[in-house]
This record gives structure tokens, C-alpha cells and sequence, in this order.
């Protein structure tokens, strides 16, 4: 970009990548002002814990939660089955891109609770809600699971390859999405033309942010 075109909106100098750009919460949560969802307390709160999956990949043969449910303290218990009795849908994917040959992304199923299968550690599967914290832990240690434990992959690449572990039924080789953007025939043209051309692998790592406080709410 010349520097007419970008003098044209300061922002530009002001917050382009490689700018430093201030902090405002710091000074707050260096202070101790800051307020958290646990600093929040209602009249007659309860307290939910998600019972996650301590396995990458597998079929649920046995959910049991009556253990938990009867534990001291304990409001409930929520499964899948009950937030399908209940009408809560699947989380949905808002991207509508298509792959190289025209077809629509293939979007499978993302349940808030596992249904009959895990696909990644971790995966909420049952969601205990007590008057404490510490009871709604405790309780959820009473849950029995049995999974049948499947094969798992952790790279992208090996994932696509002939005969690995299939995740989602609906999407067939682990591929959900085949994208370019660019111009191919352009991108050739210039890599032709080069006096020298290096290749290698960019590995994108897991971009995220990582707040003191994950996501939470209080609700009333």
C-alpha cells in the first residue's frame, strides 16, 4: 500500500499490524477492580460443572448420572437426551463457504452435550447443577461412563490420508472443506518468473485469545 493511500485514514498508522496499541483493562486488573462472574452471587444460585470426556475418540456405551443426581446438594443433571426433550439444537456453523469443485461445506452436527460418541478430549457430555461448586465436583465424580475407546489423530494431514479414523460420518476422509482463494494461474506465473523460490511448511498454530476468566455468565 503507498503511503498517499494509507495517509488517507489514520487509523492506519495507528492501529496497522506491528503498531503497539495500549491496553485499557490492565490498570484495573492490576488494581484488583476488576469483577468477575464469581464475584457475582444472587439469592439462591446454583452452580453448573461440565462432565467432559477423558477420551479423544470414542462411542458412549454407558451414561449413568443417577449417582450424581442423587448426591448431596445437587439440583440436576442434564444430558443430551434432555436437552433434546427440551428442544435445544445443535450449535451451528455461520460459514457458508464452498470447496475448489463447487460443493457446499459439509457441517456436521455440533452437540452442546455428547450424544453417542466423543471426538475430542475434553467434550462436554453432562452438565451437574448444585447449590456449591464444590458439590456440583463432587457430584460429578459419582457419574458412570463407559466409552468404547477408538483410534485418534492429532495431525491435520495424517487425518486426511486413506484408512484413518473417521470423526464425523457425514464427512467423508476427515474433509470438510476443500478452499483456495487467489489467483492460480497468476501465482504460477510469478513463481515461474522468480530468480529463486524457497519451499517449506507453515504450521498455523491454535490463534487464540486467553483471558484470566474463560467464558462464563451468570444468569437470573
Amino acid at each position: 500500500m503507498s503511503k498517499a493511500a494509507h495517509s488517507l485514514d489514520p487509523s492506519f498508522e495507528k492501529f496497522a499490524v506491528g503498531q503497539p496499541v495500549s491496553r485499557l483493562e490492565d490498570p484495573m486488573l492490576l488494581r484488583g477492580d476488576g469483577i468477575y462472574t464469581d464475584d457475582i452471587s444472587v439469592e439462591g444460585q446454583a452452580y453448573a460443572y461440565v462432565f467432559r470426556s477423558p477420551h479423544a475418540h470414542g462411542v458412549i456405551r454407558k451414561l449413568n448420572v443417577s449417582p450424581a443426581a442423587a448426591a448431596a446438594g445437587v439440583l440436576c443433571v442434564l444430558t443430551a437426551d434432555d436437552l433434546k426433550a427440551e428442544g435445544v439444537k445443535p450449535l451451528f456453523c455461520r460459514l457458508n463457504l464452498k470447496s475448489r469443485d463447487g460443493s457446499p461445506m459439509i457441517k456436521p452436527d455440533r452437540p452442546n452435550l455428547a450424544t453417542n460418541k466423543v471426538r475430542y478430549r475434553g467434550e462436554a457430555i453432562a452438565v451437574v447443577v448444585a447449590e456449591s461448586l464444590e458439590e456440583a465436583k463432587d457430584a460429578s465424580e459419582l457419574i458412570e461412563l463407559n466409552v468404547v475407546v477408538l483410534p485418534a489423530v492429532t495431525d491435520a494431514r495424517e487425518a486426511l490420508r486413506d484408512g484413518m479414523p473417521q470423526l464425523h460420518e457425514g464427512a467423508p476422509a476427515n474433509c470438510a472443506l476443500d478452499w483456495e482463494i487467489g489467483n492460480q494461474a497468476e501465482a504460477d506465473r510469478i513463481f515461474a518468473a522468480a530468480h529463486h523460490v524457497t519451499q517449506l511448511t507453515l504450521r498455523n498454530n491454535r490463534v487464540v485469545i486467553a483471558p484470566m476468566e474463560p467464558r462464563a455468565a451468570v444468569a437470573e
